[in-house]
């Protein structure tokens, strides 16, 4: 359930990065959460959570006034 005012928004993974990579960021780093082992035992709920990531964090960054990108 989400909550009145919250807007939840449904992308695929490919939609999101490439549009950071055509906005012309370089992806850094890609994590998706998923509920560990004892928070399913705690919240049995969450196992659902497993087929699909609960959050995706996405590090990206782009050169600022011509500076080159740290690797």
């Amino acid at each position: 359930m989400v909550r009145q005012g919250v807007f939840k928004y449904q992308r695929t993974l490919g939609t999101t990065l490439n549009t950071l990579i055509s906005a012309g960021f370089q992806v850094r780093r890609v994590e998706e959460f998923a509920p560990t082992h004892e928070q399913i035992q705690q919240m049995p709920q969450l196992a659902e959570e497993l087929e699909r990531p609960m959050m995706l964090i996405v590090s990206a960054s782009t050169s600022i006034a011509g500076e080159a990108i740290p690797s």
